[in-house]
């Protein structure tokens, strides 16, 4: 029997459970395959900075609409996006606010994701017909390695069916997703954090919190604040 329910990929002599969704420990071997999955237009659960997430690249629409049918979620309702470098907001977002910049210098990587005006580079079913997105960089080597391996933006939507607590294990996940048509689970162990990231935008060159999470809303008022004088 597989341990704590997970059925990892082994050769079919030492397969002793039934197939089911596919879960690999994290390696150089198990990002590649997901790498690929991804380009191929499939989708996969990641391990993250907050809790693990779903991944497919940002600027596939079809890609995308697989991510909503997994989490059974709705098409109208926007997916975060992660990037591995400030510089790729340059072509993902129309307009950066000066005070966006000073936040993404100081907080990313992190869990700070920071709604923005976005370019046609984004389909507009990953943010669920809105003129925004929400961007961050997660502080997770494996988010950033499958950005760098696909040279793209990957959805960093929580791992969890719409109405259910986010995965914070890789079990957890398998539990949800099991019957779902996510592709691979990568495996890295539980999250460092079951909180998720915290949202906000701008308005009037002005930070208006959309949701709490990691990080304290008055941690960063005060960051503003000095940088003001």
């Amino acid at each position: 029997m597989c341990p704590k329910g997970l059925c990892y990929t082994r050769p079919k002599s030492a397969h002793r459970c039934p197939a089911i969704t596919t879960v690999l420990p994290a390696n150089k071997e198990s990002l590649e395959h997901a790498a690929n999955i991804l380009l191929e237009g499939g989708v996969v659960c990641i391990p993250t900075d907050t809790v693990y997430g779903i991944a497919a690249i940002a600027t596939y629409a079809e890609s995308v609409r697989k991510v909503f049918e997994v989490k059974r979620r709705s098409p109208t309702e926007a997916l975060p996006i992660f990037i591995d470098q400030i510089g790729s907001l340059n072509e993902l977002s129309e307009f950066i606010p000066p005070i966006a910049e000073v936040l993404a210098s100081n907080y990313w990587p992190g869990p700070l994701t920071m709604v923005l005006d976005k370019s046609d580079l984004l389909p507009d079913i990953a943010t669920g017909g809105l003129t925004t997105a929400g961007f961050r960089i997660p502080n997770h080597g494996i988010p950033i390695s499958l950005c760098k391996a696909t040279g793209k933006p990957l959805t960093g939507t929580s791992a969890n069916i719409s109405g259910k607590n986010a995965a914070t294990t890789a079990e957890e996940a398998l539990c949800q997703f099991k019957d779902s048509s996510l592709d691979l689970i990568i495996d890295d162990g539980p999250s460092p954090s079951s909180q998720p990231s915290t949202i906000i935008h701008f308005e009037d060159n002005e930070v208006r919190l959309i949701r709490e999470g990691v990080i304290p809303m008055t941690q960063i008022k005060k960051l503003l604040d000095k940088e003001r004088g």
